[in-house]
């Protein structure tokens, strides 16, 4: 089913046996972010916060989603208590979405969306202890394959700078709920300005419908940074 390699600290493949195989992958997804200024917010240290904002970049059978800030006003019990539905506005979600929550006392994590409700409220799979009050969600950008399940490769590279001098940034690519295997990286960023950048490459096996997206964290405070570019790409092997 393939063979998986693993280049951290590099962009892509840069010898001949990453290479190997390339001239097969016939589809492929990208997604990038270019001289972006807007920071992503950290609402609390070490916990995972999906990045939206993304653009679409070439795409050959597969689907890209931006992604965007989610306004929850409150958390509310769904199916006798065994998930919990948050009420969010029209915020354009759909089922399948991947959503991270943080800093709240009962539903920080990373979830799919089960259903979406009169598109004004979405539900997770956690069970419901209490309302939380006024939140903020993110719904992650990605790239999914309706058809495809197989080996995909996949480049993730992330140009950072950090709002607070040297905090501990970690960043991945996920595949659905599950962190891809040698996708993460960490970085200390120097001083606030400077840029750094986290990058991977690796193979792995990927199941159709699946989300392929990104989240960040900040190891060391609550500190924001800024992805100044991005680019994610992924390849399917046929």
């Amino acid at each position: 089913m393939g063979t998986k390699y693993s280049l951290k600290g590099d962009s892509g493949p840069t010898d001949g046996s990453s290479l190997a195989g390339l001239a097969e992958a016939q589809d492929h997804g990208n997604m990038y972010i270019h001289e972006n200024g807007v920071p992503t917010v950290i609402d609390e240290q070490s916990v995972e916060h999906a990045v939206f904002g993304f653009t679409q970049g070439v795409l050959t059978n597969w689907t890209f989603k931006e992604g965007k800030t989610i306004a929850i006003s409150e958390f509310q019990t769904s199916d006798g208590g065994t998930k919990t539905k948050c009420l969010s506005g029209a915020a354009g979600l759909a089922n399948g979405d991947i959503v991270t929550i943080a800093n709240t006392t009962n539903y920080d994590g990373i979830y799919v969306i089960e259903q979406v409700v009169a598109s004004t409220s979405f539900v997770i799979a956690i069970g419901f202890e209490a309302n939380d009050g006024i939140q903020t969600g993110r719904a992650a950008s990605y790239l999914a394959h309706a058809t495809y399940s197989d080996t995909v490769r996949v480049w993730m590279r992330l140009n950072l700078t950090p709002a607070g001098a040297n905090d501990v940034f970690e960043g991945a690519c996920y595949n659905g709920l599950t962190k891809i295997p040698d996708t993460e990286d960490q970085l200390k960023l120097g001083g606030v300005g400077d840029y750094h950048s986290l990058n991977s490459f690796t193979a792995f096996e990927y199941t159709a419908g699946n989300k392929i997206w990104v989240s960040i964290m900040n190891n060391s405070a609550s500190a924001n940074l800024t992805i100044r570019n991005a680019n994610i790409e992924v390849q399917s092997l046929h």
